[in-house]
């Protein structure tokens, strides 16, 4: 559903990275690329990860990055059975729209408590699996170890509700303050 390489670069570029920050860095400054079970950092530039420069990288979970002074993220996998990840924004990092985590989807992520969430819900009751299923997204409740098999579609912009839980997945469109929607 989504490509195994994306981009991370300026936001005010005429044609944006798939991870737009607003801050230091060039247009095309990086990109996080997907190979099997694994994720590395590539970049043109020397970059800093766990404090060594570097223009490559094979990433691991906790692996702090550092693109430039207001350009840093946390690499994290909160769930070694899952192929997805998450970049946790430092505090000085900005992208639009005010996204604090990006999560880098592969197939299915966590909705819920607790440190083995990609998406985080304070409040949340038991935790659910968001999934991709034949080029559609799904979501179904996770219980005590064990599944739900029953599981609801997942429309773009429409509400879901389930276990209590209710949230939109909206399309990702970058507000660029003075350029309008990319």
């Amino acid at each position: 559903m989504k490509p195994n390489r994306v981009g991370i670069g300026r936001a005010a570029a005429d044609n944006p990275a798939e991870i737009p920050l607003i801050g230091d860095v060039a247009e095309r400054h990086a990109f996080i690329e997907r190979v099997d079970d694994d994720y590395f950092l590539f970049s043109s530039k020397e970059v800093e990860v766990g404090g060594r420069s570097v223009q490559s990288h094979l990433l691991k979970d906790q692996d702090r990055v550092v693109l430039g002074k207001k350009a840093k993220f946390m690499f994290r996998v909160p769930s070694r059975k899952c192929a997805s990840a998450v970049l946790d924004l430092s505090d000085t990092t900005k992208m639009p729209n005010d996204v604090r985590r990006v999560v880098l989807f592969r197939q299915m992520a966590t909705m819920g408590e607790g440190p083995h969430a990609h998406v985080r819900c304070r409040h949340a009751g038991p935790p659910l699996l968001l999934f991709e299923r034949n080029g559609e997204l799904w979501v179904r409740q996770q219980n005590d170890g064990r599944v739900d098999t029953a599981a609801q579609a997942v429309a773009i912009g429409k509400p879901v509700e389930i276990a209590g839980a209710s949230f939109v997945v909206q399309p990702w469109r970058v507000q660029i303050p003075g350029s309008g929607t990319v």
